[in-house]
């Protein structure tokens, strides 16, 4: 009787869902696509490509016809009268301009009169007295620093060195003064203080203090209510030694109390 060869076959979501691997030559067909793949024995179903087939040859072209002839351009139609111009405002005439009139003679010039005599000094009146002193003002106010509080150092007892630079002005009888500087710096001892002038007019300024400004000066406050500790800046002229007011820099270098 005769053999009858049925190909493996199923629907593509099947083979897809399933995705064997068809041995080497065996071919699958999808029977809602109409198409089969050919294994190789390894590749699964899904990455198989569908079996084409051999291309057959390209078929002749349609052999496009001959372009026809144009056909000739119409006649341009007559160009239609162009519409009257309107008319424009014409300006009126300018008047005659009337003849200027005569300039009328120049006055004369009167005489100078004669300078007065000048009249006699009178006499210098006596100096008032002089007025009473005004009111020392307040010089122990701590200025604004112009620079904030850095550490540039440390003490022999390894304890930090602190720089403040101090702005100020002395006042008209040239002088500054700056108090309370335990509790203003935690001041424990200075190890520099200095001071320069702002305006370079080859004026000078000395330093004053009510503690001893040589080597690093240690400040006691004293415990039995004397006098409180304090620095001070005088300003003189270069030329006379008298007092003037200037613009100067503390700059003071110095331990702490706190560390």
């Amino acid at each position: 009787m005769p053999y009858r060869i049925l190909l493996r076959r199923d629907l593509s979501q099947n083979w897809n869902y399933n995705d064997p691997v068809l041995m080497s030559g065996e071919p699958g067909y999808e029977m809602d696509t109409r198409k089969f793949k050919i294994g190789d024995g390894q590749t699964p179903w899904s990455q198989l490509q569908y079996y084409m087939g051999v291309t057959g040859p390209a078929g002749i072209s349609d052999v496009p016809g001959a372009t026809g002839a144009t056909g000739a351009t119409g006649a341009t139609g007559p160009t239609g009268p162009t519409g009257p111009t309107g008319i424009s405002n014409v300006p009126g005439p300018t008047g005659v301009t009337g003849p200027i009139g005569s300039t009328g003679p120049t006055g004369v010039t009167g005489p100078i009169g004669s300078t007065g005599p000048t009249g006699v000094t009178g006499p210098i009146g006596s100096t008032g007295s002089a007025g009473p002193t005004g009111a020392t003002g307040n010089s122990n106010v701590y200025p604004s620093p112009s620079s904030p509080e850095i550490v540039v150092g440390s003490w022999i007892d390894g304890k930090p060195i602190y720089r403040k630079v101090i702005s100020g002005t002395t006042d008209a009888a040239g002088w500054w003064q700056m108090l309370q500087l335990q509790t203003s710096l935690s001041l424990k001892s200075f190890v520099s203080l200095n001071v320069l002038t702002s305006d370079g007019s080859g004026n000078y300024i000395t330093i004053k203090s009510a503690v001893n400004l040589s080597g690093p000066l240690i400040v006691i406050p004293s415990s039995t209510g004397g006098s409180t500790p304090w620095i001070g800046v005088q300003s003189y002229l270069s030329t006379s030694s008298s007092p003037i007011s200037l613009g100067f820099l503390v700059i003071l270098d110095f331990t702490k109390t706190t560390d």
